[in-house]
């Protein structure tokens, strides 16, 4: 799964065996749309948007076909714009 983000290429792998817990963050559908979300659980189950929290979408509040599809296990980058700098103060 390929998701465009500020320019560059982000390579997302999800399990759909995997269970999620609080706070894993899930490939779902919201309104038939796939979007990557944080599962949350309290104090009710619900997914909020990973950029903006406040942004909450309960799980019985859309379509009956929505929900979580699987749990991203790994996230891979490009990483040649210095991005991932592991000395950020210089």
């Amino acid at each position: 799964m390929l998701r465009h983000f500020d320019q560059q290429l982000l390579f997302i792998t999800y399990r759909s065996s995997k269970r999620p817990c609080d706070g894993s963050i899930v490939v779902a559908t919201v309104q038939s749309e796939f979007r990557v979300l944080r599962y949350k659980t309290l104090p009710n189950v619900h997914l909020e948007d990973i950029d903006w929290p406040e942004q909450k979408f309960k799980m019985d509040d859309y379509f009956e076909d929505d929900g979580v599809f699987g749990v991203v296990m790994w996230i891979l980058n490009d990483a040649r714009n210095g991005e991932f700098d592991d000395v950020p103060v210089m």
